[in-house]
């Protein structure tokens, strides 16, 4: 008699076991009711609101420098989606604000070590530029990019068209070294040819040692996983400047 009424039990529990597997599948697999203990599916990054980018991956620009209508910019194409940035903030040898990607802020940290073992301090001075910001460079609105090379052709050398910029991508950043509370140059196209040739070595050099690369026409313009022209270890002036 006992042995029939364990048996019957075990097919009872058995029979909740299959109905409720049929059921909720997700009430018998996970530890605790409703959650499941697969690991979920990798989401795509959604469209920027600003239409930039497609499941993450910026849309290609269909103009160039002579195209661009500044009295009416087209709609943002070839820039990163701001919400994939972060903040650039390290341990140590850095300071000033920005944000970039992830791997950016990594390779700065990286450089910032370095730095600091020298007595150095890395300033952010630009980083990540939205589209807008972009435009208001290229176009005049901001700076003086516009007003000293009215021509595109020549203006592309000095400022990006929107678009294009590696800023934009949050792959870039533009620094200034500092040495016991100085900066030992300033960002300016001018004044670049006439620094002292160490310090363009130096800020290379510690730049290199997070995995950088600098655009050869910007001794402060370094890049983390582009694959562009004129990009890669220069360690002196560019060829702008006639040395």
């Amino acid at each position: 008699m006992v042995s029939k009424i364990i048996l019957i039990g075990l097919f009872i529990t058995f029979g909740l076991y299959i109905a409720l597997q049929a059921v909720s599948p997700n009430l018998i697999n996970s530890g605790s009711p409703g959650v499941s203990s697969s690991t979920p599916a990798k989401l795509n990054v959604a469209s920027s609101t600003d239409g930039s980018s497609i499941d993450g991956q910026p849309l290609k620009p269909t103009w160039d420098a002579k195209t661009f209508d500044c009295d009416s910019p087209p709609k943002a194409a070839g820039v990163a989606d701001p919400r994939e940035m972060v903040a650039l903030s390290c341990p140590v040898g850095v300071t000033g604000d920005g944000v970039a990607l992830p791997e950016v802020r990594d390779a700065l940290c990286k450089a910032g070590e370095a730095a600091a073992r020298e007595g150095y301090v890395i300033r952010v001075a630009s980083s990540f530029r939205s589209y807008e910001s972009q435009v208001a460079l290229w176009c005049g609105k901001e700076g003086d990019c516009f007003s000293k090379y009215p021509d595109v052709n020549e203006r592309r050398g000095y400022c990006a068209v929107p678009g294009y910029s590696s800023h934009g991508l949050g792959r870039a950043i533009d620094v200034v070294l500092m040495k016991d509370g100085r900066a030992l140059y300033n960002i300016d196209y001018g004044e670049q040819c006439s620094m002292d040739k160490t310090v363009i070595g130096k800020i290379a050099q510690l730049m290199y040692s997070g995995g950088f690369v600098r655009y050869e026409g910007e001794i402060w313009h370094f890049e983390v996983g582009t694959n562009l022209a004129a990009r890669g270890r220069y360690t002196s002036y560019p060829a702008k400047c006639g040395k």
